[in-house]
């Protein structure tokens, strides 16, 4: 093995350390093992599998994450929403607030199996990390709550609900690097507005809007690019699809020298009764000087 200087650390699915490195004499992936790493000269991002180094460190996203609709929740986390998903998901993962899965639960982003468009059962389970399929998830022996009426609003400060937030370490991306998202978003086709948007730590960065009547939207989003000038200073364009024109160019501070997450955010603006479905997602990350 090579010697290394560590970027950081951040844990993988498993909970595991995984070390971000520059490393000159480049290891086998085997040697490596499963994580990110800046290699070679001059150095580039690489991901490995833990079998192979890959060109290109790309995190693809298929498990739907979702902030569903108002509804309740019965005993044992039995779930009904009120209004109908756009197909039934075996498993996926939704945002509850505090005390709306059982009496002290937590807010959160919790594993579900629907067996309707309407209904399903919420485990114990809940998002840290990479979302992952449970083939034995934990059963909650709990007395529902009742009925609950989802957070909407007009703030994005405090009414966007992060649904997924992946760890960076410090330095990872280098001061020149970019994250691309691409993401497949399902939305009602209500007049009443949707927003999804992208951050480094809390700042939301790039924003898409939607708003338009009709039929259920299937929204293949436009790419948000957070490009890095330096460690301090990110700049992203934020678009405004209700309109189908770009709008300002937004700037933001955060500190990538030391380490990040890098989040998605939906937010219900006008009304309880709306959801947004992230159906799937791939993020590029891009190394820069």
């Amino acid at each position: 093995m090579a010697d290394t200087i560590n970027y950081g650390t951040t844990p993988n699915r498993e909970g595991k350390d995984r070390y971000f490195n520059t490393i000159v004499e480049v290891p086998s992936a085997r040697e490596f093992g499963p994580g990110l790493g800046i290699i070679g000269e001059p150095p580039s991002l690489k991901v490995s599998n833990g079998v192979v180094w890959s060109g290109e460190a790309t995190y693809a996203i298929n498990i739907p994450l979702i902030l569903p609709s108002s509804g309740s929740v019965g005993n044992n986390g039995a779930l009904t929403l009120t209004t109908a998903l756009p197909e039934t998901y075996p498993n996926c993962y939704m945002w509850f607030e505090a005390g709306v899965v059982y009496a002290g639960s937590v807010a959160g982003m919790y594993y579900v199996e629907m067996v309707s468009t309407t209904q399903g059962i919420i485990y114990a389970e809940m998002l840290d990390g990479l979302p992952t399929a449970h083939e034995n998830p934990t059963a909650l022996v709990t007395t529902g709550p009742g009925a609950y009426t989802q957070i909407f609003g007009t703030s994005a400060a405090t009414n966007s609900i992060k649904i997924l937030a992946i760890p960076f370490a410090g330095g990872s991306l280098g001061k020149q690097g970019n994250l691309l998202f691409n993401p497949v978003f399902r939305l009602p086709g209500t007049a009443t507005r949707k927003t999804t948007s992208f951050s480094i730590n809390s700042t939301i960065n790039g924003t898409n809007q939607y708003d338009s009547s009709g039929a259920l939207h299937v929204q293949q989003a436009a790419p948000v690019m957070i490009n890095f000038a330096g460690y301090n200073l990110q700049r992203t364009p934020t678009v405004g699809l209700s309109s189908g024109t770009s709008s300002a160019m937004h700037t933001s501070t955060e500190d990538t020298s030391i380490d990040f997450t890098a989040s998605v955010y939906v937010r219900l603006r006008d009304d309880g009764a709306d959801f947004v479905v992230l159906e799937s997602l791939r993020v590029s990350a891009t190394y820069g000087e």
